[in-house]
């Protein structure tokens, strides 16, 4: 390769060659080959010229085409696959070797790109927008346990990740500067939706203060359902622990299984004709068949989670649902031991044993008193997510994943719900039971700090004429972050990410875009094949952005030294000299 400049742009003298650098570029294209780069040089002015395409094939400094990082960050991001599998493939399919240390590079060195090329093009992602009349920024950040916070801003109309960031606490400093970037870049929005964060709702305020405010209404139950009856499930689970009723149960069945080894087993299908037909039971034996039954409690009363939704706690009350499913049994068996039988006491004993194990779920004055405190908070609760129509007509779960169903009618008819839900709240503030009254108060409270913010989800675009409905949860930040986080199980093979999230770079909630025809055509001219030459466009931005990655925090403030700290009489010359300042030692 050389230079094909003859002649000074400036002084028109003729070029020299000054040096020639030889290269070893690595692309999918060209393969490697040795290019040998000629640098000219003006003899008059000094200007010096280089190779003009170069750069648009080679980053600086790099010997990786940009063909093959790409390859790389889209095989990282896009499929989630492992190093080992991005070197298979490349080396199968273009009979290219790369080091484990390279793909890590070049994954790297992609998210520098990506996030330079869409923030350089934050007008062509702007238009998008007003041609949608305008968009509504859905603000969330995920983290595990002693992690970063990973916080993006996703546009709702157009699905659009329009900006993400990585900050250590979400405070209100580093939320407001973020929202003032998305500002700056996006413009405002026409609504913001949020959870119940203090910080977030400070710095929004001083941002978007004009700006519809939206809270999450999954986030919003789920601080209502804890603030009612956390403690009461906490005490009623505790409760149960203490009365060890599961071990209990657990023995009997244990013991049941035990002394049934040799009892030949019943086809499932002839058990459930038994149940349907008693006279079936005359070909069984007897004493089998009562052992087939008795384990069928057991199994049924461990069966327990099988009323729960998978909707996790407040809305789900699992020890609740095993408590109610105990008493059930307690009384039915109650009911069937006052029966006169013809049994002998032995052939009733496995019953009895039940029963007494069961015995304080109707006895225990504790026992039964929390869980009638409890029934009442879950029931108050459940009239507040049906008023929320915080159900689903397909019977599936509500999961931040998966929101609730509502259409335009609905959301038109949920702030007159709400307020007819208070007035009734009202009311029930002077009735005799406690737990109602102080129930009652929690709502109204809840109610009175955010009812504002629950309603409003229909939208009018300006100048469209046009109403559309908002989602009412924050679905569409938690179905990215699930889908990224399923992404780095797949990859790291392992279910705790808490070190990967910590590693983790906040770009690559960028990647999602790429699944976007309106994104490719505004960023990348109307295909993923012009990634390359938008790469090399924005090569300098993408500079900056590694160079603020590579940047390390000093970490060590104010540095002391153990030379320092082991000093004979250091301490005590500290601690004078603290007092000294403070004016409280002479």
């Amino acid at each position: 390769m050389v230079n094909d400049h003859t002649l000074c742009d400036h002084c028109h003298c003729g070029l020299r060659i000054q040096r020639t650098l030889v290269r070893y570029p690595v692309g999918i294209l060209l393969g490697e080959p040795i290019l040998r780069h000629h640098i000219k040089k003006c003899p008059v002015c000094g200007r010096e010229y280089q190779y003009e395409q170069l750069n648009d094939l080679v980053p600086p400094h790099g010997n990786y085409v940009y063909d093959i990082m790409i390859e790389v960050g889209r095989d990282r991001f896009q499929h989630h696959r492992q190093n080992q599998e991005i070197k298979k493939d490349i080396q199968n399919r273009y009979g290219l070797i790369l080091p484990e240390s390279s793909i890590n590079d070049l994954a790297n060195r992609f998210l520098d790109y990506l996030a330079a090329v869409h923030y350089a093009n934050a007008p062509a992602i702007r238009q998008i927008i007003n041609d949608n009349g305008g968009y509504v920024g859905h603000f969330d950040g995920t983290c595990e346990a002693g992690t970063d916070i990973l916080f993006t801003a996703i546009d709702e109309i157009s699905g659009i990740v329009l900006l993400t960031c990585r900050m250590p606490t979400e405070n209100v400093k580093d939320i407001k500067e973020f929202f003032q970037k998305c500002r700056k870049l996006f413009g405002v929005p026409l609504a913001t939706m949020r959870d119940l964060s203090q910080n977030i709702a400070l710095a929004r305020d001083e941002v978007f203060d004009d700006v519809t405010d939206l809270i999450c209404q999954y986030h919003f139950l789920e601080n209502v359902g804890k603030a009612l009856f956390k403690k009461t499930h906490q005490e009623l689970t505790v409760l149960l622990r203490k009365l060890k009723i599961r071990p209990g149960l657990k023995s009997l069945r244990s013991g049941l299984v035990r002394r049934s080894k040799n009892i030949p087993p019943i086809p499932e299908k002839e058990f459930n004709e038994i149940l349907k037909n008693n006279d079936k039971h005359l070909q069984f034996d007897q004493g089998m068949l009562r052992k087939y039954l008795i384990h069928f409690i057991f199994r049924w009363l461990d069966d327990y989670c099988s009323e729960l939704k998978g909707e996790y706690f407040p809305f789900d009350q699992p020890s609740l649902v095993f408590y109610r499913r105990c008493v059930n049994i307690y009384d039915l068996l109650n009911k069937l031991l006052a029966t006169p039988s013809s049994l002998k006491v032995r052939e009733r004993q496995s019953l009895a044993n039940i029963v007494r194990v069961l015995d304080p779920v109707k006895n225990d004055e504790n026992l039964v008193n929390i869980a009638q405190h409890l029934e009442k908070e879950v029931a108050i609760f459940e009239e507040l997510r049906d008023v929320l129509r915080f159900n689903r007509a397909d019977g599936q779960p509500i999961l931040r994943q998966r929101p609730p169903r509502s259409t335009i009618k609905d959301a038109g008819q949920i702030e007159e719900k709400l307020n007819e839900f208070r007035q009734q709240l009202q009311t029930r503030k002077t009735a005799d039971d406690p737990v109602i009254v102080k129930s009652s108060e929690i709502i109204i409270e809840y109610l009175g700090k955010y009812s504002d913010k629950l309603v409003g989800h229909l939208i009018t675009l300006p100048e469209r004429n046009h109403i559309i409905l908002l989602d009412r949860t924050n679905n569409i930040s938690e179905h990215d972050f699930g889908k990224t986080k399923t992404g780095w199980r797949r990859k790291l093979g392992t279910k705790k990410l808490t070190r990967h999230v910590q590693a983790a770079r906040h770009e690559e909630f960028l990647v999602t875009n790429l699944g976007r025809q309106d994104y490719i055509n505004a960023v990348y001219g109307g295909s993923i094949d012009n990634m390359a030459h938008y790469f090399s466009k924005y090569c300098d931005h993408s500079l900056e952005i590694r160079k603020l990655r590579d940047t390390k925090e000093e970490k060590k403030t104010m540095p002391i030294s153990k030379k320092t700290l082991r000093q004979p009489g250091m301490l005590l010359g500290v601690v004078q000299a603290l007092g000294s300042l403070l004016g409280c030692l002479s």
